[in-house]
């Protein structure tokens, strides 16, 4: 039996001054993410980008049971309600459906 568990890993830009914004999206995704099947992995604020420009400030992995299940979360009402806030908050993000090499 192969393993369908799946990550979300989200990179994110917030917009400089907007904190407040970023953390009451936060607040709301979070919860909502955990409610359709996902278990907080990591989250990580970038000190130092060492090659490239524009990388990602904050990065985020959460574990899934499946693809299907990140995709249904982030097809939700609920989730497309966010938008607004998230749009607020970032000036990037990034949502991947990763899995183990």
């Amino acid at each position: 039996m192969s393993d369908s568990t799946m990550y979300l890993i989200v990179n994110s830009i917030t917009i400089p001054g907007k904190t407040e914004q970023m953390q009451k999206y936060a607040s709301q995704v979070t919860p909502l993410l955990l409610k359709g099947g996902g278990e907080m992995i990591a989250r990580y604020g970038v000190v130092e980008q060492m090659n490239g420009e524009g990388g990602p400030k904050s990065i985020a992995i959460m574990k899934f049971p499946s693809g299907e299940a990140i995709k249904k979360v982030l097809a939700s009402d609920d989730f497309k309600a966010l938008a607004v806030l998230r749009n607020e908050a970032f000036s990037r993000v990034d949502q991947m459906i990763c899995s183990s090499l």
